[in-house]
């Protein structure tokens, strides 16, 4: 039986948060499986759900780094809230176009930036504010009970929006996540603490230049961080179509229907949801590093088995073993990160990381359009799997040195 420490549920701006950001996390699930059925719904193409996923993520390539200063020296509440209301407005804009009958591909594109761009000031935002919400010594379990919420809200997302998109449509569905972005404004808006010590001070470009350097150079010069950087960059460069892979194979190869997809995405990402909250207990027990090496072997193991699926529901199982070593890795990494930085450089520290390892999905959501519309879905899955043998290896070399000690 999982239990958790009552101090955090007595924590009413953490109870507050955790409420706001699951129900946001439901809107991110649903239009996260939605959008690339849309594309192709629109355009008939994967390369182009390629780019409009690569375009949501290539702001963190550009300013990922620099936001991180800026985060450090800002009101990270008043930031998290305005970028909630943009990608309210903006994310509303697709069911008004789908409406009046002139969405085109190019909103599409415009939404995917505006929307990635806004998700940058967010992320960085929000995990250099947890700190401020709770204790530190609980940041694991809260971390745990964060990714619990957002995994379960991505079983439920799908297999809702599987059964409802034949009803009200994709770019409706697309409406929903509005709408979970407005709540989590309100959300932010309840919570009684400020998310950083101090008032936020006065910036200037040549301070941003110089607080973005310090960040990238602890985090290159710090063994542990900059192997952790460097194990998720690479994973996530290769794996950043998968999603893409996994649709158009279950679509072309084994001819799933948007409902079949979205029983497939949502019942495996039951995984992730189990990851998620053994994942603080993990760490706990063995370490957040040894759970590491672990979680990637067996999302290894995973991916190359995937592709061998001659059914849906043979894909179940082994998709949602691959959720869930995501999701603990994911929670591993984070927390391991959160309580080695030293909480004046947590922002640049997370803008950094954060930088390299997202920034590279986009490019390799590029180059796995590339490869999806020469290869097709099997041969594209069974090369993630064959590339992630390195990678675990490099995984178990890396965090287990003398250096890591």
């Amino acid at each position: 039986m999982l239990i958790y420490s009552a101090s955090i549920w007595r924590n009413f701006d953490f109870t507050i948060y955790w409420i706001g950001q699951t129900i946001s996390a439901l809107g991110n699930a649903v239009s996260y499986f939605v959008l690339p059925l849309m594309v192709l719904q629109l355009t008939k193409s994967p390369s182009q759900v390629t780019i409009v996923m690569g375009l949501a993520l290539l702001p963190y390539a550009i300013i990922g780094l620099p936001v991180g200063a800026l985060i450090d020296t800002l009101d990270r509440k008043r930031v998290m809230k305005v970028c909630d209301a943009a990608r309210c407005v903006v994310l509303m804009s697709v069911p008004v176009a789908n409406a009046l009958h002139v969405l085109t591909i190019w909103q599409l594109y415009f939404v995917s930036l505006i929307t990635g761009t806004c998700l940058v000031f967010f992320s960085v935002a929000e995990v250099s504010s947890l700190p401020s919400i709770i204790d530190r010594q609980l940041i694991g379990q809260a971390n745990s009970l964060i990714y619990a919420g957002s995994n379960a809200t991505d079983i439920l997302g799908p297999l809702a929006a599987g059964v409802l998109y034949s009803r009200i449509g994709y770019a409706n569905l697309i409406g929903f996540d509005s709408i979970s972005f407005l709540i989590s404004f309100l959300s932010l808006t309840l919570i009684n603490k400020e998310f950083q010590s101090g008032e936020a001070a006065k910036v200037t470009w040549k301070q941003v230049k110089r607080d973005t350097a310090s960040g990238l150079k602890y985090l290159m010069t710090s063994p542990l961080i900059r192997t952790m950087a460097i194990i998720v960059s690479v994973s996530n460069f290769v794996a950043s179509p998968y999603y893409v892979y996994v649709l158009v194979f279950a679509r072309r190869s084994l001819h799933a229907s948007p409902t079949v997809l979205g029983a497939l995405w949502g019942i495996s990402s039951f995984g992730a949801f189990l990851g998620s909250l053994t994942s603080g207990k993990l760490g706990k027990r063995f370490g957040f590093r040894l759970v590491i090496v672990f979680a990637i072997l067996a999302d290894t193991l995973a991916r190359l088995v995937l592709p061998l699926s001659p059914t849906t529901f043979v894909m179940i199982p082994v998709l949602a073993l691959t959720n869930a070593a995501q999701a603990v890795l994911n929670v591993s990494i984070i927390s391991e990160r959160q309580t080695s930085a030293p909480s004046q450089m947590l922002g640049r520290v997370n803008s950094a990381f954060r930088t390299l390892t997202i920034g590279v999905q986009p490019f390799g959501l590029f180059v796995g359009g590339v490869i999806i519309a020469n290869t097709g879905g099997f041969l594209a899955l069974l090369l993630v799997g064959i590339l992630f043998v390195p990678i675990s290896f490099y995984a178990w070399w890396g965090l287990r040195r003398p250096a890591m000690q």
